[in-house]
């Protein structure tokens, strides 16, 4: 990703700069992925209607889970493709489909904890950041303003410190109070056995990651420092919780942020094969 004059207004952009190979793949594979959807869904029967909502979706979901597998794991280029990738087989194998405002709401939920762009957020982010959270919780996505009010307080709090954010946590904190004593939520939804072992697998596995995970060369977009390793691991914890705090909806909302599960998955994977890669095939 590159940056262009919109980093003097705001510190969550990325424009996806078409010079960078990486960049130009996710291009070419977003419409690739469209036509695939299309094909798929017309093969097993499905409407043209469908098939074309079949692959605005499939499009969506790859470039997004690129967008967020670049978020969360900026030290390798190419992971991020075996997060878009997952996301794609998920789009096409469960039958709900995502919900793709919530899934690119991570991306600015995510960058100002990580700083990837590298200045701390502008007075403008944090109310985008505010109001993208108080309408989300508005119709009904209480969950995403329980993430932002993390993101808020681990920028707030990490250094170097954000120390508004705090307030900014306290406003989508007091939406959130407001919207569950005004209205409440609903009962717990259906979680299926399918779905519980997935979310099981793929939670040890990113945890892992988590853990182990390493910045050595990666440096920010605009002021070229060093990302910060505790950061890093702040915003891939977002994930987490996200997909985690929208287990409420059941096998519903597993599939709502499939995507996300995909990037998880797929980080992790990576992960894996840079293990067994250095183990038995050394520098």
């Amino acid at each position: 990703m590159q940056n262009s004059e919109l980093n003097t207004v705001t510190s969550l952009g990325r424009p996806i700069d078409p010079t960078y190979r990486t960049n130009l793949a996710i291009l070419i594979a977003t419409p690739v992925a469209a036509l695939a959807g299309v094909a798929i869904s017309l093969a097993v029967g499905n409407s043209i209607g469908t098939a074309l909502s079949d692959a605005f979706f499939a499009a969506l979901s790859v470039i997004l889970a690129w967008m967020i597998g670049r978020e969360a794991d900026p030290e390798h280029d190419l992971s991020a493709f075996v997060c878009a990738a997952l996301a794609f087989l998920a789009v096409i194998a469960l039958p709900g489909n995502p919900n793709i405002l919530v899934i690119y709401f991570m991306n600015p939920v995510m960058r100002i904890v990580n700083r990837t762009v590298g200045p701390p957020a502008t007075r403008l982010d944090s109310f985008i950041i505010l109001g993208g959270s108080l309408l989300f919780v508005l119709f009904g996505y209480w969950q995403l303003g329980i993430v932002a009010i993390v993101a808020l307080l681990i920028d707030a709090f990490l250094h170097p410190r954000h120390p508004s954010h705090a307030v900014f946590a306290a406003g989508v904190a007091g939406g959130v109070v407001i919207y569950l004593v005004a209205i409440g939520v609903d009962p717990f939804g259906d979680l299926t056995l399918p779905y519980v072992a997935a979310v099981i697998g793929i939670t040890v596995l990113f945890v892992g990651t988590i853990l182990s995970v390493r910045l050595d060369k990666v440096r920010s977009d605009v002021t070229n420092q060093p990302l910060r390793m505790n950061r890093v691991r702040g915003a891939m914890v977002l994930i987490l919780l996200t997909g985690l705090l929208m287990l409420w909806n059941g096998d519903a909302g597993v599939q709502a942020v499939s995507p996300l599960w995909a990037v998880m998955l797929g980080i992790g994977l990576y992960y894996v094969f840079l293990r067994v890669r250095d183990r038995f095939l050394p520098a």
